[in-house]
């Protein structure tokens, strides 16, 4: 999925919105980190402002940089 991402980012036949931010998310996923959705969701929240995502998944708090709800 990470090599999908990578070649879908790189081509000059798609617009892809906020392009800088699923390269960042698919890096970490690529890296073995966070699940793409999660980084994804943590990158536009971060861009955004948000000091802090909060998450019910306790995977996504500790590869996301998500804050988790208890």
């Amino acid at each position: 999925m990470a090599e999908a991402l990578d070649l879908l980012l790189r081509s000059k036949e798609i617009l892809i919105d906020r392009a800088d931010l699923v390269l960042q998310a698919q890096r970490r996923y690529a890296a073995g980190g966070a699940d793409f959705a999660d980084g994804l969701i943590e990158r536009i929240a971060h861009a955004q402002g948000c000091t802090a995502t909060m998450t019910f998944d306790a995977g996504a708090a500790r590869s996301a940089g998500m804050t988790l709800m208890r």
